[in-house]
C-alpha cells in the first residue's frame, strides 16, 4: 500500500482530473528543490503544489528557497499535507478564475 504522502498526492491528482484540469508530476533534470506538481484547472492559470507527509512533513531549506523564488516571479505555490488542505487550495484556485 502506498504511504500517506503518496495517498495525498493521488487525491490531488484525482481531484484536479475530476475538475477537468491537469496535475503533472514535475521534475527539472539537474535541478533540485522544485515543487512536486505542476497543476492547472480548466479555466485557470498554472500553479505549483508541494505534497508533504501528513505528520511532520516540512519543506527542505532548498525547497523553501525555490518556493520563495517562484512566488517572487508571480507563481502561486502551495504546500499541502492532507485532503482538507488540497480542497482549500482548489477552492482558492476556482474562486480566482471561476473555474469548474
Amino acid at each position: 500500500m502506498a504511504g500517506p504522502e503518496a495517498q495525498v498526492e493521488k487525491y490531488l491528482e484525482d481531484t484536479i482530473a475530476e475538475l477537468g484540469g491537469t496535475c503533472l508530476k514535475f521534475t527539472v533534470p539537474g535541478r533540485r528543490g522544485y515543487m512536486d506538481r505542476l497543476c492547472k484547472l480548466i479555466h485557470g492559470d498554472a500553479f505549483m503544489v508541494e505534497v508533504k507527509r501528513p505528520k511532520g512533513g516540512v519543506l527542505a531549506a532548498l525547497q523553501a528557497e525555490k518556493r520563495d523564488e517562484l512566488r517572487a516571479q508571480g507563481w502561486r505555490v502551495y504546500q499541502v499535507k492532507n485532503r482538507g488542505e488540497i480542497d482549500d487550495v482548489l477552492q482558492q484556485e476556482i474562486a480566482r478564475h471561476g473555474a469548474a
